[in-house]
């Protein structure tokens, strides 16, 4: 039985309206539920390399973005561990609102990490754009 979402020849298709290759049909674009099929997905051989290349681009841009992030916070971490582990009086001391410098800086850590994930996500390149 045809689902409710098949076209059939001569009946109007959701989507671009343009014709579905070689049949001179419109072509059937896939709503919500809907599987895409491989003719749905036709694209030119030239178009895949573009859309490889720009695929390989934005995987690049991201590692590298994520590889800064995480050598900032590395840097920050290893300055609260090398404290921690050299300069232990240090620690007691009161810095903020009578809070001592392990409190403040264990939740400047946890501030920076989300902050730091905000950024990364703001920064990085969407597959989804790349389409676009």
């Amino acid at each position: 039985m045809p689902d409710s979402n098949d076209t059939q020849p001569g009946e109007p298709c959701a989507g671009t309206g343009e014709p579905r290759a070689g049949t001179g049909e419109p072509k059937h674009v896939p709503s919500g539920g809907e599987r895409e099929t491989q003719e749905d997905r036709e694209v030119s051989p030239a178009l895949e390399h573009e859309f490889a290349r720009e695929h390989e681009s934005a995987r690049r841009f991201n590692r590298r973005v994520g590889l800064v992030l995480c050598a900032v916070y590395s840097l920050v971490y290893g300055g609260f561990v090398g404290i921690a582990a050299f300069a232990t009086n240090w620690m007691d001391t009161i810095v903020l609102g009578g809070l001592n410098l392990a409190v403040v800086y264990g939740m400047v850590l946890i501030g920076l990490a989300f902050l730091l994930a905000m950024i990364y996500g703001l920064l990085c390149r969407d597959e989804a754009e790349i389409l676009s």
